[in-house]
């Protein structure tokens, strides 16, 4: 069955109304047909629905089954340092199949990635694009939503709500001590977490010692040094396995 998103204003009595790049995705590129049923998941719920109709700027579905969303109890914001190329990509995607509920792509002092007013909101969309299409190929409940990028002490002040905060830090990796799951034994009854990291030279002293001062926990993931996008994909996922997730 096919997946799809909408906002819960689509949803006008027993019906759904499909639009824009999706409708097109229905009629040209699946070629779906009239009485074929998909799921569709707005802000609230989960539906069955029934095609009745097929164009290729709107799409409705008829209500066949609604469905109560089951949302995940642990909540991972992911405090991404932006990383050259296309790595962002792979991190944005693998996110989404984990469960990581938001991503707020930062910039810090060691970043290679060049940011610029004129590319920032490009780089959003095309993000925001990708997330969208991991949640319908891993048949995801809601939708991650790719923030505005900020700058790194920006970023600290948005982690006041988070019941901990960790920051990846290779010093403290290859020292062999306050491992992740170390850390995780310690807090066994939290659910909201955030995870800061950084960009492929690491982050600076300086930046470590003042997310310390803000009750940052620093912690690593052993003696290897892992790249900044399978860092964030294994912090994720041990997270995940802690918490009985996966």
């Amino acid at each position: 069955m096919k997946n799809f998103f909408i906002k819960n204003k689509n949803v006008i009595e027993n019906k759904i109304f499909i639009q824009n790049s999706d409708a097109f995705h229905i009629s040209k590129v699946l070629k779906l047909k009239l009485g074929e049923v998909i799921c569709v998941r707005d802000e609230y719920f989960t539906y069955e629905a029934m095609l009745c109709k097929i164009n290729t700027n709107e799409c409705i579905a008829k209500i066949i089954k609604k469905i109560d969303k089951q949302s995940s109890n642990i909540k991972i914001i992911l405090y991404q340092s932006i990383p050259k190329h296309h790595k962002m990509d792979l991190i944005v995607q693998k996110s989404v199949e984990l469960g990581v509920y938001k991503i707020f792509p930062i910039i810090t002092q060691r970043i290679i990635t060049k940011i610029t007013d004129e590319n920032k909101f490009k780089k959003i969309s095309r993000w925001q694009k990708i997330a969208a299409e991991a949640a319908k190929q891993c048949n995801r409940d809601n939708l991650l939503t790719i923030e505005n990028i900020i700058n790194f002490y920006e970023a600290l002040k948005n982690m006041e709500n988070n019941q901990l905060t960790i920051m990846l830090f290779e010093k403290i990796g290859k020292s062999g001590i306050n491992n992740l799951k170390a850390v995780l034994k310690d807090h066994p009854k939290l659910n909201n977490f955030g995870i800061i990291v950084g960009p492929e030279g690491g982050f600076t002293e300086s930046e470590a010692n003042f997310a310390k001062e803000k009750d940052v926990h620093l912690v690593g993931l052993g003696k290897r040094i892992l790249r900044t996008e399978t860092a964030a994909i294994i912090a994720t996922a041990i997270i995940m396995y802690e918490k009985n997730e996966i």
